[in-house]
Order: structure tokens, then sequence, then C-alpha cells
């Protein structure tokens, strides 16, 4: 739970704005806003204590439409998380727009992955997905789980390419991650290492690389961070996402 959560009657939550010209907590900034309202409703479920959720309350509008989840936005978490707490319509809404959006109207690669952005497009999609079943498993629309399948098996192989390192035939074998790329010490690595051909000494089992471009485009090199790199959040909504379809039995 969010470690600045308190269980005395009176909680300091620290969203006021401090005197400095810019403050980096203030909550005029957007991801300030919805940084909060991502971790107050967590508060709530762990201390029953309505005062954190008054504070999203008062900050939520500021933020209403800002949907997506991402490293830099928890919109659409808070959403669910607030949904699950609360059962108001207004999360729901949100969360239906956000997922409908998302399965029926955003644009796809010609080989059918939704794409949401060039840098990192399947993380991009995995952060949808794991909203999108968590809606689902609210009760908001179940056939959201359908969707987010086809989307996981198109990063396993069904677009042609496995996008998971150690996984299927032709999976990534030069990603963007400096310690699997490297020989074990005393052996040199560096640049020349780096920008040559050969392919990572080590294999990072389960890892989701960055993914193609919007024609389903890519190549498997490590020089090309913006497609091949490997990244936290990258994984954290891809792994949340396979656990949650495996649990279904898909």
């Amino acid at each position: 739970m969010p470690s600045s959560c308190s269980t005395s009657p009176t909680p300091t939550v620290g969203y006021t704005p401090t005197p400095s010209p810019t403050p980096i907590h203030s909550t005029s900034r957007p991801a300030t806003r919805m940084s909060l309202c991502g971790g107050l409703p967590g508060c709530t479920g762990q201390t029953n204590d309505n005062q954190y959720l008054s504070v999203v309350n008062e900050l939520y509008s500021g933020i209403q439409y800002n949907d997506g989840f991402g490293w830099d936005s928890k919109k659409s978490g808070a959403d669910a998380v607030l949904y699950r707490l609360t059962k108001d319509a207004t999360y729901s809404g949100r969360l239906t727009a956000y997922c409908d959006y998302t399965f029926n109207s955003a644009p796809k690669t010609p080989k059918g992955l939704i794409f949401l952005g060039d840098w990192g497009s399947l993380r991009n999609i995995a952060n949808a997905v794991f909203i999108c079943l968590e809606a689902a498993s609210l009760g908001i629309n179940a056939t959201y789980r359908s969707g987010a399948k086809t989307q996981i098996d198109y990063m396993l192989g069904d677009g042609g390419h496995s996008y998971v390192v150690g996984y299927g035939d032709n999976y990534p074998t030069h990603a963007h991650h400096r310690s699997s790329s490297c020989p074990d010490a005393p052996a040199v690595c560096d640049w020349n290492l780096f920008n040559s051909d050969t392919p990572n000494y080590h294999v990072l089992y389960g890892a989701l690389v960055g993914g193609p471009g919007s024609n389903d485009d890519y190549t498997d090199t490590r020089q090309d961070a913006q497609h091949n790199e490997v990244a936290c959040d990258y994984n954290s909504a891809y792994q949340g996402a396979l656990s949650i379809l495996v649990e279904l039995g898909y």
C-alpha cells in the first residue's frame, strides 16, 4: 500500500502546494493530481478513512478526461480503484470510454496491434489491456477479455515475431538491456560489443521489448532503444495481464 497512508484519525496526505514558484508537488500539475488520485484510494481501502477519498473528490475534476495508464499517468488505474471502492458511475463511465476507444477506435497496425504510441508500442497496449481486464472483472464489459487476449497473442508471436525474450522460435536476441547483453566479468563489455551483431550473452527470459512501429516494422538490434529496450514499466502490466488471462483459463 502507499507509504503515505496513515492509520491515525487525522491522516496527513501531503497534497498542499508549497510556496515555491513551481512546487514539485503542487496540485496545479496534472501529473501530481493523477498520482494522488491513483494512490489515495488505496489509503481509503487500507484505513477505512474517507478523508483520503475526499481529497480525490477535490482533485478529480481537473484530470477527469486524462485517460491512460503508464509510468507518468495513473489516471485510468485510479478510475478502476475508485470504481471498486465507490461503485460511482463517473468512474465506470471513464473506464468504459477508455477501453471502448482502445479496442474499437484506436489505430492498429496491419497485423492487428493496437497502436497507442511508437516508443514502446507493446508497453502502451499492455498497460491498456491490464486496465481493461480489471474493468471486465468489475463487471463493466466482459468482451474486453477477448480483445486483451488478441493483443497479448500478438506479443507472443501471432504477428509473426515473438517480442518476449526466450519465448517462441523468433524472439529478440539483441534486446537493449545492459546486463544481459554483456559477457561475464572479467570479459570486456564496451561500445564495440554494443554496436556489434553479437547476440546478447544472457537470455533475459520473459522480458517484453518495446515492440514494432506502426507498420509492424521491427529490427532486433541493441541500437534501437525505442523499439527494443526492456524496462520495468514495459513488463509490469504485461505480466499482470498474462496472470489474469491464465487465471481465467484463456
